[in-house]
């Protein structure tokens, strides 16, 4: 049942990001409202998150449920509460889920990310604890490339700052040398 004001009053946006670093699995998710099944989808690893839109029910408070399925035979699971409007209807409002090994993130309305579920349901096997160890380790190393890089970078720079001032002054005495010397 549309209102005439609900053409003012721009659609909510749930989304759901898949970003879990140490397995890289794919995300499963499931979102269902009172009157509304999403059906499953299936999110690859920081690819394109997986979003729905509505408006909300103005008699009836809105309210979307998701479960968050991974592993190699989905058997870690977190069921939780997607959205749920409030007294005052929302317009345009934007929730952004994040899935990540240790815990399932909120950002609302553009707000920094904010922990909101320890997903312990979503345990990490050694397989991938090892392969964390190595990404950290691989993204350490880079990092101080990095740093050495900028910082030779930076002494390189100040070597021809030096040379270039050193040989312009040594450029003006001898100049002067010889102009003395004319005289």
């Amino acid at each position: 049942m549309k209102l005439p004001n609900e053409a003012k009053c721009l659609k909510n946006t749930v989304a759901v990001q898949n970003n879990l670093t140490l397995s890289r699995s794919i995300l499963k998710v499931h979102c269902e409202s009172r009157d509304d099944d999403l059906g499953e989808h299936s999110l690859e690893f920081q690819g394109i998150a997986y979003s729905f839109s509505f408006h909300d029910n103005v008699i009836l408070f809105t309210r979307f449920k998701c479960i968050l399925r991974k592993g190699a035979n989905l058997e870690y699971h977190k069921d939780f509460v997607a959205y749920e409007g409030a007294v005052s209807r929302g317009c345009g409002l934007l929730y952004i889920w994040e899935a990540r090994d240790e815990a399932i993130y909120l950002s609302k309305n553009g707000e920094p990310m904010k922990l909101i579920y320890v997903a312990s349901a979503f345990l990490i096997s050694p397989r991938d604890l090892e392969a964390a160890q190595l990404d950290d380790l691989i993204r350490e190393i880079e990092q101080k490339s990095l740093f050495y890089y900028q910082e030779k970078k930076k002494s390189l720079r100040a070597r021809y700052i030096y040379r270039t001032i050193f040989l312009i002054i040594s450029l003006c005495a001898m100049f002067s040398s010889v102009t003395t010397h004319k005289t």
